[in-house]
């Protein structure tokens, strides 16, 4: 759904309705961890630079759910980034940011151009380190 086709109902809190109606021709962005502006869900994820979290963009039809991160796969928060890998994995702001530093030393060693198999199983053995770590401490 475009930005510009979403109506808003009248028939809302008057609040709320004043809330859409200032986002409706969004500009997304991450930015800082903030409480959605509709749900008080804490969340990076920002349209015109007030924070909307993933679950409040698709309920107010900002973005198509297709294109939502689906549950942290540690904590099962609304996910706010995914993988480009298949399976797509989604991780909440918190994971996502741990991920990002997470280190997998062996695919220094494994080109993906060159045994994108090889690669593949050692990534998706980096994931699972990953989550494992991650559920350990919380």
């Amino acid at each position: 759904m475009k930005p510009w086709a979403v109506v808003v109902s009248d028939k809302l809190d008057q609040d709320l309705y004043k809330k859409i109606k200032k986002l409706l021709q969004p500009v997304f962005s991450i930015r800082q961890p903030a409480k959605c502006l509709f749900c008080d869900t804490l969340t990076t994820w920002a349209i015109n630079n007030e924070p909307v979290c993933p679950a409040c963009d698709v309920k107010y039809a900002f973005m198509s759910k297709d294109i939502i991160p689906g549950a942290c796969e540690v904590c099962g928060r609304q996910g706010e980034w995914c993988t480009e890998t298949e399976p797509v994995r989604s991780l909440c702001f918190i994971h996502r940011d741990a991920w990002l530093q997470w280190k997998i030393p062996e695919l220094t060693y494994i080109s993906r151009k060159e045994d994108p198999v090889a690669w593949e199983r050692v990534w998706d053995e980096g994931w699972r380190r990953f989550l494992a770590c991650m559920k350990v401490v919380g």
